[in-house]
């Protein structure tokens, strides 16, 4: 009986102590998984945020590019079905308009439309038959009642071509309602391509974007491209889709794409119809779990249990409390390396706690952080010589006051560049201040197109004045003097025609610049003798008293050309016209064809000038441009001649391109489609170029 009691008593006293362990320890692994699940489900919470961020970055970046487009367009044709009228059935040329904005981002969008508000394209960045209706009547559809920016679903066209979504932006009237809508057209892979769905994930993760009937827009894992997630698919009869479709608000737990059951977060971006997911395996989870079950129910020894229980007591707040830390790190940090404007955070003594990329391309300098270097950023401003020293005082006395301070600098190291700065103090929960941020943000083309926009006006306005001045003056000595000599009144009267054919020379440039910019243009390209063109042209200069020594050197085989020859005649004249201007009476001024490779016709114009700075070829055919002419004294000319050429020779699927050297001489050279020499005809007279007529 003894010995019965005392192994009762010994069975008591370890399940005493055992109990309490296998409690303490079931407890731990309970906490363990806790604290598991809530870092999985902030990671899953961050991850998708981040995604979302990206997603609607790039939805708003559209809508961006979309809005400024149509606010211009609609600004020059208030009536944009009107102006796109064209027969049913007939080819319609790629607008330039269209194409350019095309070109501006390449790679993003695949196609650029206009369309009415049936659903009619009127314009687009590639040709199409007149009277072809958006392919997806889904969308069209969709268009009919909106009224606002609209995001379509995924789009799988039938003849093979990847699938991709549309993006939609009103052209308004006067009366509020769209007039037509401007369509940009993105190929999933670019909308994949654009996201960065795998950073920071363990092995079993896996993240998806869907539409609003079930499509995936985009899906990577671990192993990129998700095998489940291929751009395009239907899951709309999947379980994830059944669950996502009723917008849920907390995580769910379920079988994924792949049979997998796992914990997925569902995010909705702003402003489009469209899902995003991100899910980790339920292993990830409950692995752990049950191997700490397996290792402490195969028997725990008190010391190890209670360093474990002591480490795990100890370590928990600090583990919640760093995961927390570390995930609005990451959240900080993405936000400011992916700001457009340059930021820059000082700790109270000066020194640099944080700096992006985009603040060094500003200054030209990357700031040392305080961790790596003692010295203040004031110091290193001063050492890195991109102020000036006045510059330098207004940035330091931005940084030095306790309050929100704005100033403007010039950065003149590699390239010139104005920078807004604007600091803002950051301040304890006392209200001290602990440190001060600093935001510069580039003016410099702000500033440029401010400055050419007010150049312009005064150019155009001297150009109209000067002439009108003469007109006035010689008019009044007709009316006062009518007894004069017929050779006196002719000599006024000629000063009244020259200086009035200056005048409609300005006009005429305004009005050609006006008719490019909105469109109104069109090309009647035929077989031209196009040195017969510039032989017409050299005749009217020598008639107006040009002193200088034309040359025209032309192989014959590359005389023929397929151009409209009043627009070639401008061309021609806008460049002799500056070769005239920019060389010293007496010299030589040469006007050469060849043939090139490609069925092209390579025309130059040379002169014995002046030259061109290097600094303002880049800029040369860009409107209100005058390449420097004030530091030579050859202020006169609106600026627009060569961006006319430019323009009017790519019309015509050419190009243009120039080559100087300073006191040497400028050449310009353009490219036409050869003709054969037996297809045109013997030149007409000269006729005025363009006149107003483009």
């Amino acid at each position: 009986m003894s010995e019965v009691r005392g192994n009762l008593r010994w069975r008591l006293t370890a399940l005493s102590v055992l109990v309490p362990l296998v409690a303490v320890a079931m407890f731990l692994i309970w906490q363990d998984y806790q604290s598991r699940r809530d870092q999985m489900m902030a990671n899953l919470e961050l991850k998708s945020a981040q995604i979302n961020a990206q997603l609607e970055d790039f939805v708003n970046s559209t809508e961006s590019v979309a809005r400024v487009f149509a606010d211009a367009f609609i600004r020059d044709r208030p009536d944009p079905v009107g102006s796109f009228a064209a027969e049913r059935g007939s080819t319609v040329q790629a607008n330039p308009y269209l194409t350019e904005l095309l070109a501006v981002h390449p790679g993003r969008y695949d196609r650029i439309a206009i369309a009415g508000p049936d659903g009619m394209i009127l314009a687009l960045s590639a040709s199409f038959v007149a009277g072809s209706k958006l392919p997806d009547e889904t969308f069209a559809a969709k268009l009919r009642t909106a009224n606002g920016f609209t995001v379509s679903d995924v789009f799988t066209p039938l003849d093979g071509v990847e699938p991709n979504v549309m993006f939609a932006y009103p052209m308004r009237g006067s009366g509020g309602a769209p007039l037509a809508w401007v369509i940009l057209k993105s190929p999933l892979t670019v909308i994949s391509g654009s996201l960065d769905m795998t950073t920071g994930f363990p092995d079993s993760a896996k993240s998806g974007i869907f539409d609003s009937t079930g499509h995936v827009l985009a899906g990577a894992g671990h192993e990129a491209p998700h095998p489940g997630l291929i751009v395009g698919k239907d899951i709309s009869a999947s379980a994830v889709w059944r669950q996502a479709s009723v917008y849920p608000t907390e995580p769910w737990f379920g079988p994924g794409l792949d049979d997998v059951q796992r914990a997925i977060f569902f995010g909705y971006p702003k402003k489009t119809p469209w899902i995003t997911t991100v899910g980790f395996a339920r292993s990830e989870l409950f692995g752990p779990l049950w191997n700490r079950v397996y290792v402490f129910s195969g028997g725990l020894l008190l010391s190890i249990l209670g360093a474990l229980v002591l480490a795990e007591f100890t370590g928990r707040r600090e583990r919640r409390a760093w995961a927390l830390v570390s995930s609005e790190r990451q959240t900080l940090s993405a936000v400011i390396a992916g700001a457009t404007d340059g930021i820059l955070v000082l700790d109270s003594d000066g020194r640099v706690l944080h700096r992006n990329r985009r603040f060094g391309e500003c200054f030209d300098f990357d700031p040392i952080l305080g961790a790596t270097t003692e010295r203040r950023f004031a110091d290193q401003l001063r050492d890195a010589g991109t102020l000036s020293e006045a510059d330098e005082h207004r940035v330091l006395g931005a940084l030095a006051g306790s309050d929100v301070a704005v100033a403007a600098v010039t950065v003149k190291r590699l390239h010139a560049r104005d920078l807004q700065l604007t600091a803002y103090p950051i301040r304890a929960a006392d209200g001290e201040v602990t440190g001060r941020t600093l935001v510069a943000r580039d003016v410099t083309d702000e500033n440029r197109v401010r400055r050419m926009k007010s150049e312009f006006v005064a150019h155009a306005s001297h150009q109209l004045r000067t002439p009108l001045t003469g007109i006035l003056t010689s008019s009044e000595l007709l009316l006062g003097a009518p007894g004069n000599e017929p050779a006196t009144h002719a000599r006024w009267l000629n000063i009244v025609h020259s200086q009035a054919l200056r005048m409609r020379s300005t006009i005429n440039t305004l009005l050609n610049l006006s008719q490019l910019e909105s469109g109104w243009i069109g090309v009647d390209r035929r077989a031209v003798d196009v040195a017969g063109l510039a032989e017409q042209v050299i005749e009217t200069l020598t008639a107006a008293g040009s002193e200088h020594r034309f040359e025209i050197d032309f192989s014959p085989e590359a005389r023929g050309v397929f151009a409209d020859a009043d627009k070639i005649i401008e061309v021609l004249q806008n460049l002799l016209d500056n070769a005239v201007k920019y060389s010293p009476a007496g010299s030589r001024i040469r006007v050469r064809g060849r043939c090139s490779a490609g069925s092209k016709v390579v025309v130059e114009v040379r002169d014995q000038g002046v030259g061109i700075r290097p600094d303002d070829v880049r800029l040369l055919f860009s409107p209100y441009e005058r390449a420097s002419a004030e530091d030579r004294g050859l202020a006169s000319g609106t600026g627009l001649g060569l961006y006319i050429v430019k323009s009017l020779i790519e019309l015509h699927g050419g190009e243009v391109w120039v080559d100087s050297e300073l006191g040497v001489g400028t050449s310009f050279f353009f490219s036409l489609d050869h003709a054969d020499p037996r297809q045109y005809a013997v030149p007409a007279e000269t006729t005025p170029a363009m006149a107003g007529r483009l």
